[in-house]
């Protein structure tokens, strides 16, 4: 599991736990990622309130520093499986 506060660490006042199976965090750091760092991409309609926008940003932030993925060597690979855990979860729910 992806904690996005420090493991163990109960939240500060105004703070929310958030946790996370570890695929899911990766499929949604991947997302954020494409969605916020590639200047050529429209974001979709609503996320234009800087409020908005800069939640994404603290998320995304935040789920870099728990999974710490995208400066890995093998992140494409990574990416890949989690996906494939992911997917492979949410067919067995069916």
């Amino acid at each position: 599991m992806s904690d996005i506060l420090a493991e163990g660490a109960p939240p500060q006042a105004g703070e929310v736990l958030l946790t996370l199976d570890n695929s899911v965090a990766v499929v949604l750091l991947n997302l954020l990622v494409g969605l916020l760092d590639d200047a050529s991409t429209d974001l979709p309609v609503g996320l234009d309130h800087p409020a908005d926008l800069g939640a994404l940003w603290s998320l995304k932030s935040a789920l870099e520093q728990a999974v710490g993925l995208p400066l890995a060597d093998d992140y494409d690979l990574l990416l890949a499986q989690a996906r494939t855990q992911l997917l492979a979860r949410l067919e067995a729910k069916d």
